[in-house]
């Protein structure tokens, strides 16, 4: 089972303990981690969903 395989199945899991590095972990679009604006734009409109700002 693959790395990903492995996260996904935590995921599944809903365990209490699942870190945000884990979730960063499943896209790295590149090297440098910098994330482009349209993914800051749907990270801000989830968390406003789900009232979290």
């Amino acid at each position: 089972m693959s790395k990903i395989d492995k996260l996904i199945n935590r995921l599944l899991d809903k365990p209490k303990d699942f870190t945000f590095d884990e979730v960063i972990s499943f896209h790295r679009p590149h090297p440098t981690g910098i994330l482009k604006r349209y993914i800051l734009d749907q990270v801000i409109e989830k968390l406003r969903k789900g009232n979290l700002l």
